[in-house]
């Protein structure tokens, strides 16, 4: 199968998986500091709420954003190899492959961004509304295809 547009997501892919695990390195690192992560019983049991919002803040999000790298990470490998499959023009296979991979990035770094601030919520949907675009052509594509 030759790759000719969608190389690049795959490349990308990979890069971004890889920078996922280092991430979950960091969070797994944290999870020693007790003011951090707080307690497992204590999040099982739901003793005390207060405490439990207290230290989930900058947590939630980012591992929130953890989960993201990863799952989009894979959305644009198989978006790569499956890009140059279907039967559109080379100009909706390429904005489609960008909006693919400048979705990632916005939406995992606006979830990313949550932890500092919460009012940065608005970058990870504008990215999330790229990731479906992305999506959205490579749908019409192939239902083009069948046609």
């Amino acid at each position: 199968m030759e790759i000719d547009i969608g190389r690049k997501n795959v490349a990308f892919g990979w890069m971004w998986l890889a920078l996922s695990m280092l991430f979950g390195f960091f969070l797994q690192i944290k999870m020693r500091d007790p003011n951090w992560a707080g307690s497992y019983f204590e999040s099982a049991n739901w003793v005390n709420h207060a405490a439990i919002a207290a230290y989930s803040f900058p947590r939630a999000p980012w591992r929130l954003a953890h989960a993201h790298w990863g799952a989009l990470s894979l959305v644009n490998i198989f978006y790569g190899m499956l890009i140059d499959r279907i039967g559109i023009s080379p100009f909706w296979k390429h904005s489609g492959s960008i909006l693919c991979i400048v979705g990632t990035i916005v939406f995992s770094g606006g979830l990313f961004a949550v932890g500092f601030n919460p009012s940065y919520s608005a970058i990870a949907v504008v990215g999330f509304v790229l990731v479906g675009l992305s999506v959205m052509v490579q749908l019409a594509g192939w239902l083009a295809t069948l046609k």
